[in-house]
């Protein structure tokens, strides 16, 4: 399974809250739609996400759809209110990353988001995941415990957190 393969298709769907989201695969034509997405979120949301300053969030977007990774949104009301991401590294690992929109965050969209991505890159075939998070993120760092994740590496200003994919039980 690639990012063309999930494109459109539903990952989940229901309420999170007083919202109606669902969660879905996207499709290269939604770049836009995704870069506006990362438009709107504050500095502090982007810098927690990707641990800098991102001025034009365009070449990571299409550096990801070029990777055939894996690209899954959350929406509610037709609005984009969160993004992950699988991105192939080495072998059959990837690394993965989620973010929520500023104004729902702490509601459980990123759970939601996070496990519908592990869950596509298991059937993708991706036996490792690999994501990297700042030691002061502690809302990333319970969600990543919560899901399985394990620190193997501390660098001091960057965790690297990771988690075996295969098998699933159950």
């Amino acid at each position: 399974m690639t990012l063309r393969d999930l494109c459109g298709v539903d990952l989940w769907h229901g309420r999170i809250g007083p919202l109606e989201v669902r969660i879905r695969g996207a499709c290269r034509g939604e770049a836009g739609r995704i870069e506006d997405f990362y438009r709107s979120l504050s500095s502090e949301t982007l810098y927690s996400r990707f641990m800098s300053i991102v001025k034009d969030p365009r070449p990571y977007i299409e550096r990801v759809f070029d990777s055939q990774g894996i690209v899954i949104i959350a929406e509610a009301g037709g609005r984009v209110i969160g993004v992950a991401e699988a991105v192939p590294a080495t072998g059959d690992t990837a690394e993965v990353g989620v973010v929520v929109h500023d104004e729902f965050q702490g509601m459980g969209v990123g759970r939601a988001l996070t496990m519908a991505l592990l869950k596509a890159a298991r059937i993708a075939g991706i036996r490792r995941a690999k994501a990297y998070v700042m030691p002061g993120n502690y809302r990333a760092l319970r969600l990543a415990r919560k899901a399985g994740f394990t620190i193997e590496n501390n660098y001091g200003d960057m965790l690297e957190l990771g988690l075996d994919l295969s098998p699933i039980n159950g």
